[in-house]
């Protein structure tokens, strides 16, 4: 009967031990992924975004310039006007890459820190006003206005684009800074997690070696009596 009860006892200590080391690392690994979810879900999304609509913006800055310069240099010509509506296509183009690159930005606002969705907020003021002045600079050059009053509206387009970029440029950087330190914070649970199952696989070892130890002797003790 003794016999019977340490090879129970010996069994349901091995099986607590398995169980805690199970424990320990699928804790590691739920905690790893909920952080990595997080990089991939919020972090890099975002960059991305905040990416393509700088690009967006870029080409709207790009086009309306161009429009404009063909438009009072070279408006009487047939390939000047010609190229005049390949700058507008494009100068569409991108305000329609940069609404939906907003509206994907917008979605995910959700799900990013409150300091960020602030930027979101000013990205949208100051894309608004790049789009508007980009529209108003493009009819001045095409009215072909005064000298005075498209050097007015140049002015304000630029200003308007400084200010875009630089919102978009700071928001990137924000996202950039948050991206690291959730590297980090995801090398640091890696870290932790193989520190933290190397010492549960020792403990667990030097249990089992002691608990099979001493069951051995309180096995052997009454078999040897007997013998």
């Amino acid at each position: 009967m003794k016999i019977r009860s340490t090879l129970t006892a010996g069994c349901f200590i091995f099986a607590l031990l398995t169980g805690l080391v199970g424990y320990f690392g699928g804790s590691a690994i739920t905690r790893i992924s909920a952080e990595f979810d997080t990089v991939t879900r919020d972090g890099l999304p975002a960059i991305k975004t905040l990416h393509d609509i700088r690009h967006a913006g870029v080409r709207i800055v790009a086009s309306t310039s161009e429009f404009g310069l063909v438009s009072v240099v070279g408006r009487n010509g047939v390939a000047a006007r010609h190229q005049v509506e390949e700058e507008k296509e494009l100068q569409e183009q991108g305000a329609g890459l940069y609404q939906s690159a907003f509206s994907t930005l917008k979605d995910l606002s959700d799900r990013l820190d409150p300091e960020t969705r602030q930027y979101v907020q000013e990205i949208d003021r100051a894309g608004r006003d790049l789009v508007a002045l980009s529209a108003e600079s493009m009819e001045t050059a095409r009215r072909v206005s005064s000298p005075a009053a498209i050097l007015e509206v140049k002015e304000r387009f630029e200003a308007a684009e400084r200010h875009f970029l630089d919102v978009v440029d700071r928001a990137l950087a924000l996202e950039r800074r948050r991206l690291v330190t959730r590297q980090q914070e995801v090398h640091d649970s890696i870290t932790l997690a193989l520190f933290t199952l190397s010492a549960a696989s020792a403990v667990a070892l030097l249990f089992a070696m002691g608990g099979g130890t001493l069951s051995a002797i309180l096995i052997s003790r009454p078999i040897a009596l007997l013998q």
